[in-house]
């Protein structure tokens, strides 16, 4: 619809957001901030607002490294937390396989718990990269959809950033 159209989106968004504050979950907030960061790109030649898209960029890096930030904690570094998100079918399935491999179990969720972290602690270092752009996409999609596959449970986010790793896609970024 144009810049003008995203303006109104995003104000009507931010309005709606702001006002309630009752589902006040971090990615209403980052949703509010990309809409208003994209009024002010140019989509018929986007290397006129690269400032706009950079910061786009930028802002979900923070919420990568934030995710991992708030991971330090020793019930996540434990395993436990990990243990408790993941459906019983899946957390059979881990379990049969660290018996498999012969591994302690709490070594497994350790690590499990860790690479998530790893992963989230990687992103906002690739999104940096405009080469590496459609491979952060990717593997965002993985890591979501993985997620949702799962039944875990962190709401809506994982929708809301299939979106943005889909605004991440345009080799014009960057």
């Amino acid at each position: 619809g144009g810049r003008w159209t995203t303006a109104v989106l995003a104000g009507a968004f931010g309005v709606s957001y702001f006002w309630s504050l009752a589902d006040s979950w971090a990615h209403h907030y980052l949703a509010f901030l990309l809409l208003v960061l994209a009024a002010f790109v140019d989509w018929h030649d986007p290397r006129r607002s690269q400032w706009a898209l950079r910061l786009s960029i930028m802002q979900y890096a923070v919420v990568y490294f934030w995710a991992a930030w708030t991971k330090f904690q020793p019930y996540w570094a434990s395993g436990f937390q990990m243990m408790e998100q993941i459906p019983a079918p899946t957390r059979q399935v881990v379990m049969d396989v660290a018996l498999w491999l012969g591994v302690d179990l709490v070594t497994v969720w350790k690590a499990i718990s860790w690479g998530v972290v790893m992963f989230e602690l990687a992103m906002p270092v690739a999104l940096q990269f405009r080469r590496a752009r459609p491979f952060t996409s990717l593997a965002g999609f993985g890591f979501h959809g993985f997620i949702e596959l799962q039944g875990m449970f962190i709401g809506r986010f994982s929708w809301f950033m299939f979106c943005v790793h889909v605004l991440n896609m345009p080799a014009s970024w960057g």
